[in-house]
């Protein structure tokens, strides 16, 4: 068999599962500089990607190997949304109510990935794309399809509410957030549910560029299983971070679950998705601005209840990037929103001044870059804060869903509210959101008007399981975010999720790379 028939034959898409394992591992050492040096890697075209997302399960569950597993901090959910009526959850199936669309909330006590599996996405196509472009545009229509976590500790180290948007295998992931300063914890989740093994490199981005020191090369995730990176312990004292996730072989998913606790005191957690592919304009929906009475958002990025936009250079070269958020009103610059990211590094944009309300964060540059936010919540300077990071997304212009498990606190569902965040990025347009119960049955349908270059909000009812947005279509595209808080004597506890059409659908798909140290670049 021909090194490129091996190839393709390897990076296919093969039948996932809903089970799996959870374990911890460290980084091998770096290699020395001269082995290091790769023979020469080779990009294929891209296959296409199965739309099968995969939740994490519980992070603080996961312990390294030998270890015990601590107990689980506060309650844990998953919740799963499709339009597809043989799709399952963790081998659960999906019933679909009167609008056409499956819901279903699972509990989650016990670590390890579970995958939402739609009808007819258990294989792929390894050759279909193998004459296109690597970078090129999938074609067709978006499924309807998505699968979110959710986690909410009200007291202890971990105290706060984290949401996921579970994120589909693949062959490259970019997540920007996250710290390691001293008293925050960064764990790398990368979830393998295929049935063969995936191997993964991983380079962490600080301030200055890449840390050297923090290369994690050749990770092997097995088979239906999970890995976790504490990336605290092998890249510490950054105050801002980006991960690159690339595999070698494979495919996995990959996320980070972020907490930080001040001292004694709790400094919020959630969890960070991957971003929208590098871009000279990125947009991150869902920058929710509240803080405290008679005070203004903190100038320092760093400090509780701080706003702050995340932007990564990815290039070679220096980058210079203009932040400005877009509200009701319209676009609003920011004091000191033009900063220059060298090669490789990472900076973050305080957002001060800026009144009350949920924003969108525009970020242009002369390079692609990747961008995200930080949304920072506290009551007052001693209390215990709390942070959600948003993500950027790429426009919506076909319909797209998002699922909002119920969490199930001190013996009664939650009062989660969300809020979505639209802003139409040309042209003004009118969104179609209809609510869907535990049931899938149809709660409301209403349109909301969003003004050209402008932000719209809208309040979801109680009791929510999933919510389905229409968009008018490519000639006036939006982008989405659906903010979560939940009332909390402490303080408010907030993440932000964000809204993406099907994972097969429109926009860039990552490369598929023979790297020939796996044997499968040979003559």
């Amino acid at each position: 068999m021909r090194w490129r028939e091996r190839v393709l034959l390897l990076t296919a898409v093969v039948a996932v599962g809903g089970g799996g394992v959870g374990s911890a591992v460290r980084w091998p050492p770096a290699a020395p500089a001269a082995a290091a040096e790769a023979p020469a890697r080779i990009v294929l075209p891209a296959t296409g990607v199965a739309a099968t997302p995969v939740c994490p399960g519980p992070p603080t569950l996961v312990a390294p190997p030998g270890g015990d597993t601590p107990p689980l901090a506060g309650v844990v959910a998953v919740g799963a949304l499709a339009r597809a009526s043989a799709a399952t959850l963790a081998d659960r199936p999906l019933v679909a109510g009167a609008a056409g669309l499956g819901v279903l909330t699972l509990p989650r006590t016990t670590a390890g990935p579970v995958t939402l599996l739609p009808a007819g996405s258990a294989t792929g196509s390894a050759t279909g794309s193998a004459t296109g472009s690597a970078t090129g545009s999938a074609t067709g229509s978006a499924p309807e399809v998505s699968a979110v976590q959710l986690g909410l500790a009200r007291s202890g180290d971990a105290r706060g509410l984290a949401a996921l948007a579970c994120p589909t295998a693949t062959t490259q992931t970019w997540l920007v957030g996250g710290g390691t300063q001293v008293g925050r914890r960064v764990r790398l989740l990368l979830a393998n549910p295929a049935a063969a093994a995936a191997t993964v490199d991983v380079v962490v981005h600080g301030p200055a560029g890449v840390v050297a020191a923090a290369r994690g090369a050749g990770i092997l995730v097995p088979a239906r299983s999970q890995v976790a990176v504490q990336l605290d312990a092998v890249a510490p004292d950054l105050p801002t971070l980006a991960v690159q996730v690339r595999a070698r072989s494979g495919r996995v998913a990959a996320a980070l679950h972020d907490t930080w606790l001040r001292g004694v005191t709790p400094g919020g957690a959630d969890d960070v998705t991957g971003a929208a592919p590098a871009s000279r304009t990125q947009w991150v929906p869902g920058v929710s601005i509240a803080p405290p009475s008679g005070s203004g958002s903190p100038a320092q990025a760093d400090a509780p209840g701080a706003v702050a936009v995340r932007v990564a250079n990815p290039g070679d070269g220096p980058a210079v990037v203009r932040v400005r958020l877009v509200g009701a009103a319209g676009s609003q610059p920011l004091d000191h929103g033009v900063v220059t990211v060298p090669a490789g590094g990472v900076a973050d944009v305080p957002v001060t001044g800026v009144a009350a309300g949920v924003w969108t964060a525009v970020v242009e540059a002369d390079a692609p870059v990747l961008a995200s936010a930080l949304v920072g919540r506290v009551l007052a300077d001693r209390d215990p804060a709390e942070f959600g990071w948003a993500t950027s997304v790429e426009p919506l212009v076909t319909p797209a869903v998002l699922a909002l498990p119920a969490l199930v606190d001190g013996g009664g569902r939650a009062a989660v509210e969300g809020t979505l965040a639209l802003t139409a990025t040309g042209d003004a347009a009118s969104v179609e959101v209809t609510e869907l119960d535990d049931h899938g049955g149809v709660l409301r349908v209403r349109a909301v008007p969003v003004a050209a270059g402008a932000t719209a909000t809208a309040t979801l009812g109680a009791g929510v399981a999933g919510v389905r947005l229409r968009p008018p279509g490519a000639a006036t595209p939006v982008v989405a975010a659906l903010v979560l808080q939940v009332a909390d004597g402490a303080g408010p506890l907030i993440a932000v999720l964000p809204c993406r059409p099907g994972a097969s659908g429109g926009g860039s798909r990552p490369e598929v790379v023979a790297d020939v140290r796996l044997g499968l670049g040979g003559r």
